[in-house]
C-alpha cells in the first residue's frame, strides 16, 4: 500500500475485531477472509499505476497463498 505504518493499524484492528467475535462466539474465519481479501484488492488497485511490473509476479503468488490458507482453514 506504500505506507508501511498502514499495516500495524490493520493488524491492531483484525486483532481486536477477531476477539470480539470469538467473545460473542461468532465464526470468525469468514471475517478473515473477508478482510484480508479487500485489503489484497486495495493494495492492488493503489499499486498497479504505481508500480505495474508487480502484476506479474505478485498477483499469481497472492492467489497461491490465498488458496494454500483457505485450504488450511477448512482443515480440522
Amino acid at each position: 500500500m506504500g505506507r508501511p505504518n498502514v499495516v500495524w493499524i490493520l493488524l491492531g484492528v483484525s486483532l481486536v475485531a477477531m476477539e470480539l467475535l470469538e467473545l460473542l462466539e461468532v465464526d470468525s474465519w469468514p471475517a478473515l477472509v473477508a478482510s484480508a481479501i479487500s485489503i489484497t484488492v486495495v493494495a492492488f488497485v493503489s499499486d498497479l499505476p504505481r508500480q505495474p511490473q508487480l502484476q506479474a509476479a505478485q498477483i499469481p503468488a497472492t492467489l497461491l497463498f490465498g488458496a494454500a490458507a483457505l485450504i488450511a482453514l477448512s482443515l480440522p
